[in-house]
């Protein structure tokens, strides 16, 4: 068999499968690293990279069999500090993949002119829908479609940068891997040839048409089977629902809110208890997981959206303000983010104390999201006010040294407030230009003891 000349004959590697010095000059953990590393029998023989072809040692050995170069940006080996804030299930990998693009186009454009930008995208995406490649996180839907969007935007984003910044001076040329599955119907049938065709555009398809079709998006059949598989009327399991069913004893005697209080029936008997307390307003939250089961619009509960409206006309039918006038955005963002940096609450990740500061900017920028839309779209109309709660704490210097004060200083700032009431409302007076203030809990939380002395001790303090 004869190819023409034009025809390139190539050879790939993997960084990861090929380098080795797994921990030397400087480089950091991958997350096959991580994993290979925590799990030994993960691989065969409980092999690992650590050394592997030693070609970060013996390069020129290899090179002496290579004649074109060609260049793989990501294959598979993202740093293990990346995936400690969501990896490839995180929208800002996106910005990260860009900025580690823009430095090797930079260092090496000038030689390499052919550039793969994401090796084989749907095997990115095997590694979080399951335990089979790193990091194994064994993510179910939605999650493996969130990484694989990922992937696409960070294709299209690294494509754009060297468009706009390097391909006039550096004339190369990139795109992406896609692993490429056939699929042929069992027999001639209808029906068979259908399910092949979904087979192939829920692998192949998946990638290859949002970049190289003329129309773009995902192919009409992976929308419409998706949609179709979304439009179950229901909640959707949220990240309580998940740890408590997976894990029964995360919460104390095997408790869950599968029935709670079964305030999705009994809406009217809990509305009669408020009117008969005296209370004039009540606060409520909006569960995510009933509005949107899959977290976004393609699938919307008209039966969460019912009860909702329900639950409100109920109260005002009993003279109750409902907080719908008074909205707050993010609950406690410094309390939720210790179900990512520890296991003490859902969904008891333990990405580590850095992830903190992530999830902390992440609600942040929610917050101020949530607070420009509804500036711009609904305040004219609606005429509500709108922010977020805060878990705060009152802290005073045990003693009036300087460096007491400098200290309570630091834990003020970190916390935004340990104990008193009437400290945390002055300081954020004082801090804060005395803006308006709704107590949405205070007190002492324990858990649920009849001995509660913790509490008891907490109230004697106070």
């Amino acid at each position: 068999m004869s190819f023409p000349k034009e025809f390139l004959f190539s050879t790939g590697t993997s960084a990861y499968q090929i380098e080795g010095a797994w921990n030397k000059d400087g480089r950091g953990e991958s997350i096959w690293d991580q994993v290979i590393h925590t799990t030994p029998s993960k691989v065969k023989n409980n092999h690992n990279a650590d050394i592997a072809c030693d070609s970060y040692n013996l390069y020129k050995d290899d090179i002496k069999i290579i004649k074109d170069i060609g260049v793989t940006i990501y294959h598979w080996d993202l740093p293990q500090a990346l995936q400690v804030i969501g990896g490839w299930a995180n929208p800002l990998i996106v910005d990260y993949v860009e900025d580690y693009a823009d430095l090797l186009f930079d260092l090496f454009g000038k030689k390499v002119k052919w550039w793969i930008t994401i090796n084989e995208p749907r095997e990115i995406v095997r590694g979080y829908e399951s335990l089979e490649f790193a990091p194994c996180t064994n993510l179910d839907s939605p999650g493996n479609y969130i990484v694989g969007h990922n992937a696409l935007r960070a294709h299209g984003r690294i494509y754009r940068l060297y468009d706009r910044k390097y391909r006039a001076e550096q004339k190369g040329k990139l795109s992406t891997t896609l692993s490429c599955n056939f699929f042929k119907g069992k027999t001639n049938s209808e029906d068979d040839i259908k399910a092949a065709n979904r087979s192939l555009q829920f692998n192949t398809g998946w990638f290859a048409h949002p970049i190289y079709s003329k129309e773009g998006d995902y192919p009409k059949i992976m929308r419409e089977v998706i949609d179709e598989n979304s439009k179950k009327e229901g909640k959707g399991e949220n990240n309580w629902d998940r740890i408590t069913h997976t894990n029964p004893n995360f919460v104390q005697n095997n408790d869950n809110g599968d029935v709670a209080c079964d305030s999705y029936h009994l809406y009217k008997e809990d509305v009669k208890l408020i009117k008969n307390i005296g209370f004039n307003m009540y606060r409520f939250s909006i569960s995510w997981a009933r509005i949107l089961p899959d977290g976004d619009l393609t699938n919307i509960n008209e039966a969460g959206i019912n009860y909702y409206h329900n639950l409100i006309d109920e109260l005002l039918q009993n003279g109750i303000q409902p907080m719908v006038k008074w909205w707050i955005t993010i609950n406690e963002p410094n309390v939720f983010m210790l179900g990512y940096s520890d296991d003490l609450l859902a969904p008891a990740l333990k990405l580590g104390f850095s992830a903190n500061y992530i999830l902390g900017h992440n609600a942040l920028k929610a917050h101020a999201e949530i607070f420009r839309l509804y500036d711009k779209k609904y305040r004219s109309k609606q005429r509500g006010n709108i922010s977020l709660s805060i878990h705060s704490m009152y802290l005073e210097p045990k003693t009036t040294s300087e460096e007491d004060k400098d200290a309570t200083n630091r834990g003020w700032e970190f916390h935004t407030t340990p104990w008193g009431l009437k400290g945390v409302l002055r300081f954020i007076k004082d801090k804060y230009n005395n803006p308006p203030v709704f107590i949405t809990e205070n007190g002492y939380c324990d858990s649920g003891e009849f001995e509660d002395i913790e509490r008891i001790a907490y109230h004697r303090v106070s």
